[in-house]
């Protein structure tokens, strides 16, 4: 046998072993992406809730400081002899106006935020998912890469076995089936 054959068999078998290391990587990063797209969805999912929870808290103490303040101001006037018409009821007014628009302002963020977590969630899972196809495409390209080299590797083991070489291709198959 030449040390080109030789040479030759050499760099087929590098080629499979890196082709077959190259598709199990794929087939690990293909699994660890569909770990992560779960994960994002449970993260999306727990920070909506937290979203939803800190805001409801904030519109209910915006709420409640409201009445108090409204309140308040109730028992000063009543107090002081000064009658609920005119000026003191444009106050109370503006005070109840005032509160009830931070209220709404608090629970329309809430909302929002609670699409914004919603939205990130499904983006990073719509990544990690586009991810692991293409790290499944990834692996099966490499089966198919592995194939071509295997047929390849055959037409070169007979080339040699048929040039006189006396190399039995059978023969060095037969440890393998």
């Amino acid at each position: 046998m030449e040390t080109a054959d030789i040479l030759s068999m050499g760099e087929w078998g590098l080629s499979l072993f890196s082709r077959n290391k190259a598709r199990k990587q794929y087939k690990s990063q293909e699994s660890a992406f569909k770990e992560q797209a779960a994960l994002n969805m449970h993260i999306g999912a727990f920070n909506a809730a937290v979203a939803e929870h800190a805001g409801e808290e904030e519109s209910t103490a915006i709420f409640n400081e409201t009445k108090r303040i409204y309140g308040e101001q109730r028992v000063k006037f009543a107090q002081m002899g000064i009658e609920m018409s005119g000026s003191p009821m444009f106050v109370m007014g503006e005070t109840l106006s005032m509160g009830m628009k931070k209220y709404q302002e608090s629970k329309f963020n809430t909302n929002v935020n609670m699409m914004n977590t919603r939205y990130a969630a499904i983006a990073a899972t719509s990544t990690a998912k586009a991810n692991a196809e293409s790290a499944r495409w990834g692996a099966r390209g490499e089966n198919v890469n592995i194939f071509k080299d295997v047929l390849q590797g055959v037409k070169m083991l007979s080339s040699m076995a048929s040039s006189g070489g006396g190399l039995d291709v059978f023969g060095l198959f037969k440890g393998l089936f």
